[in-house]
């Protein structure tokens, strides 16, 4: 017996323990921290439903048990920019194949609800399934593992002890939490960088406002995440590059980091690799517990992937970008 049930806090508590035991076990399958107590899942659950207008999500439910995910999130509503991001998951592949006239209702119900609509598959058959409703091939993404143990710290020394900022008299923050202007500032970098990144098909212009941003720092707050912010800034007070690593605040395992970059006019100076380094010697001196860094980029970036090979992360897996645009 299958069923498809918009996610709610008021949901029968079994369905939402059966939820949260759903995320465990795909966190755990994909290296993610995720509470361990229900409570706390679900009192954290509760606040970003409440906050998350923009955000919906079905549960694909067999036998009871939730086995899958279909979610939404509109970001840059009536702006020219206008994207709904779909993300489809399941633990395994049969359960997926056992809900494929579910997800394939679910792809056309919202597939006219934004500008443009967009989803990342790993899944053969998922991918498939957004063809066949008229979704075109777009990027492939490349996520990256790197293990304590294969931290390349010979590098890293070398790197801290070298000091590239310094060099180009660049001022180095460690930001745990933004605060004031700088909010603006990161906002304005990261659309310059995002536009900026080398991928081969330029069809999403990202716009990331202060609004966006305020927003996302406050989900990390109610959700117990640490998001921490390096920051270079030039003689002028500039700010020129940016590095964000988000990883739960107790006993966390594994790191996220992205946006690591710098503008057009400070590259090829090896900022980023520093930057990197800095982070990682950062996180192996202070949290001890932590033993998987996760990073990715497009697979058009070859400067990016040039950079994790070097600092020791392997590929773990591919995504693959597909697209719907309604004109």
């Amino acid at each position: 017996m299958k069923s498809v049930i918009p996610l709610s806090i008021d949901l029968d508590n079994s369905i939402l323990l059966s939820y949260y035991n759903f995320k465990k076990a795909f966190n755990q399958k994909h290296s993610i921290d995720i509470s361990n107590d229900y409570n706390s899942f679900k009192k954290g659950l509760d606040s970003f439903l409440q906050t998350s207008p923009n955000f919906n999500s079905n549960l694909l439910i067999k036998n009871g048990e939730v086995v899958g995910t279909f979610n939404t999130l509109l970001l840059n509503k009536d702006l020219p920019e206008e994207i709904l991001d779909t993300i489809v998951s399941f633990i395994d592949d049969d359960s997926f194949l056992y809900f494929i006239p579910e997800v394939t209702t679910l792809i056309n119900r919202w597939k006219f609800s934004a500008k443009k609509i967009k989803t990342n598959v790993v899944n053969k058959e998922l991918k498939n399934s957004f063809k066949k409703e008229g979704f075109r091939e777009a990027n492939i993404s490349i996520y990256f593992h790197l293990k304590r143990n294969n931290i390349n710290n010979k590098l890293i020394r070398h790197l801290i002890e070298e000091n590239i900022p310094q060099q180009q008299n660049l001022d180095v923050e460690l930001n745990k939490e933004l605060k004031g202007n700088e909010i603006n500032e990161v906002a304005h970098l990261m659309t310059t960088l995002l536009n900026d990144i080398l991928r081969f098909d330029n069809h999403e212009v990202f716009n990331q406002t202060p609004e966006r941003i305020q927003r996302v720092v406050e989900q990390h707050k109610r959700s117990n995440n640490n998001s921490f912010h390096l920051l270079l800034r030039n003689k002028e007070n500039e700010l020129i590059g940016i590095s964000i690593i988000v990883f739960k605040k107790e006993n966390p395992t594994s790191v996220n980091q992205f946006m690591t970059g710098v503008l057009k006019e400070y590259r090829g100076l090896g900022l980023p690799t520093w930057m990197k380094a800095y982070m990682y010697d950062y996180l192996q001196k202070n949290y001890p517990t932590i033993e998987l860094i996760k990073t990715d980029c497009f697979s058009g970036n070859t400067p990016m992937i040039h950079i994790n090979k070097k600092m020791g992360f392997e590929e773990a897996y591919r995504t693959t970008e597909m697209v719907y645009e309604n004109n």
